[in-house]
This record gives structure tokens, sequence and C-alpha cells, in this order.
């Protein structure tokens, strides 16, 4: 295993057991992957504290690497095959009256393969969530509705 996958394997572990501590009861569906995509988009733009909490809650070191490996994981997972489909779609959406650095849309495009939508989560926050679900819907082909 390349470093990027060991490290989404222990960051699945320690998210898995964080999320089935109160309650062992249930069934729990999750996707790790997923999730550690969305928070290594947030790290591209994370400082000091933050970025060192979610450094190591990622468990991946600040090597300027990261994405670059990340990327290509996605590429590999995206690329077509015979006798299954698998791929994994990443948008982020942010708050209109927020004004993102440009390098940090031009990394999140070209590491995760993901575009940003600003929405006005302040004054529509319904409107939002019903674009956001109907996004999510859209790309994983209806297997996934109302995810908020």
């Amino acid at each position: 295993l390349n470093s990027s996958s060991e490290a989404n394997i222990r960051f699945a572990f320690n998210l898995f057991k964080e999320l089935n501590a109160n309650d062992r009861s249930g069934n729990l569906f999750f996707s790790p992957l997923s999730i550690s995509a969305s928070l290594l988009m947030t790290l591209l733009g994370a400082k000091n504290n933050t970025e060192a909490q979610m450094l190591k809650a990622l468990s991946v070191s600040k090597d300027g690497e990261v994405h670059q490996r990340f990327g290509k994981l996605i590429s590999g997972i995206n690329k077509p095959r015979a006798n299954y489909s698998l791929s994994l779609v990443n948008r982020l959406f942010g708050e209109t009256s927020y004004d993102f650095l440009a390098s940090f849309i031009e990394s999140i495009e070209k590491f995760y393969n993901a575009g940003l939508e600003k929405l006005n989560f302040k004054v529509s926050a319904e409107d939002s969530r019903r674009h956001i679900n109907a996004w999510v819907e859209e790309k994983t082909s209806g297997i996934i509705q109302d995810l908020l």
C-alpha cells in the first residue's frame, strides 16, 4: 500500500470507531474515501491550528504531495472498468458572501476534479439544501437521495 492508501485506511478506522462509539447496536454506512476527499479539499484553505488538527485527523503529513497523491487515487478510481462502475465525484458548496482565493479554487479543480459552487445559505438555506441534494442524486444516478 502507498502512504495515501495507508492514511485513508487509518482515517477510516478512526472515523468508524468515533461514529460507532455511542451506539453499537445499529448499522452504520458511510464513505470514508468521500469524507477524506472533502476534508482534504478544505485542508487546502486551512491554516495554523486548524490545519494541524486536520492533518492529524487525516493521518497525513504536510509534505505538499498529499493532494497530488490523492488526485492520482481519484484518477485510478474513476478509470472506466468493463464489469463495474465506480466513481468519486466532488464539489464544494460555499456561501455567496465569502470570497474564495483563486489559488484555492484552482487547487480543488486540479487535485480533486471538484468545482466550487456558491449558494446563498444565509437567505435561502432550504433552496440550497434542495440544490445540493439534487446534485448528489444526479451524480449518483439516483442512488443517493436526500443526503441533507
